[in-house]
């Protein structure tokens, strides 16, 4: 067989997408939709429910096949440079394949509902595999590409969080409000050259390390202490910026704190890196 061929004969999708129809710049954040597995396939989903993840490959059937190069949503404009397509989860492909990580929300016999697909409405859907706990790639190396619209880095940082820490607390909402601080002067939060110094409750930190990336040691980047007031100290290239919490967060709900000014919230304090000091490190006052 010619190595550049293959048999597209027993190619054929196995069920289709059922959703909203949304703005493309929202889809791309993911929705609550339906998958509808064909009756022919029903019995492929037998023990489906022992997983909560699973990866949802679909054929983009809009998908422009000519195009080798492109550009990332978050950077179309003046000096951005194209990516190629495998570099890219770009819809324009030779093969328009997409790959989503969704979470189940519940079965309802061939009907699956499921969170956070980035599919149009009647895409077919060409194959469902589970996440496996194997799957974890926990600070993988990739380029940072920010979206040029804030409330788009907004909703990146959440989302990633809720994907992490699995609950959308009053604590989750407070680090991913600090780590959007920390994230609009030092850049990529999951660099290695940034390390994180973290003061708090559980789901605080564990939230932190989460949008971080950050790990105690190959590099250590990461360190916590458990009790006190949610603080954070960020380090890169010897400066530091230090978020301390001005609100307990056990005082309100997760919105309430994502709704929040951020001069409410918490205070930022700027510094050089002191190794024998620990959070907060109380220099130059910002709001």
């Amino acid at each position: 067989m010619n190595d550049r061929k293959i048999p597209m004969d027993g190619l054929q999708a196995v069920g289709v997408v059922h959703a909203e129809t949304i703005p493309k710049e929202e889809l791309r954040f993911g929705q609550k939709a339906c998958i509808e597995i064909f009756e022919e396939y029903a019995c492929a989903l037998d023990r489906f429910k022992e997983h909560t993840h699973f990866w949802v490959l679909c054929w983009l059937d809009r998908g422009n096949r000519d195009v080798l190069q492109t550009y990332s949503w978050h950077l179309r404009g003046e000096g951005a440079l194209p990516y190629g397509v495998f570099a890219l989860r770009s819809p324009c492909r030779p093969n328009p394949v997409s790959l989503t990580l969704v979470r189940l929300l519940r079965r309802e016999g061939n009907l699956l509902y499921v969170d956070g697909l980035d599919i149009f409405d009647k895409t077919p859907v060409l194959d469902i595999k589970p996440y496996m706990k194997g799957d974890v790639v926990f600070s993988p190396k990739a380029p940072y590409i920010r979206p040029q619209r804030a409330e788009f880095v907004r909703r990146m940082f959440h989302k990633k969080a809720v994907m992490h820490h699995q609950e959308e607390c009053a604590w989750l909402a407070l680090a991913v409000r600090m780590a959007l601080a920390a994230e609009e002067y030092l850049g990529d939060i999951t660099d290695d050259s940034v390390s994180v110094r973290v003061r708090g409750g559980g789901c605080f930190i564990d939230t932190v390390q989460g949008l971080t990336n950050a790990r105690f040691a190959n590099p250590p980047r990461f360190a916590c202490e458990g009790a006190g007031h949610c603080a954070c100290e960020w380090t890169k290239d010897g400066m530091s910026i230090t978020t301390v919490s001005r609100t307990d967060p056990a005082g309100h709900t997760h919105d309430e704190i994502m709704g929040m000014d951020g001069e409410s919230l918490f205070v930022i304090l700027f510094g050089k890196k002191d190794e024998d000091e620990g959070v907060p490190l109380r220099k130059k006052k910002r709001g």
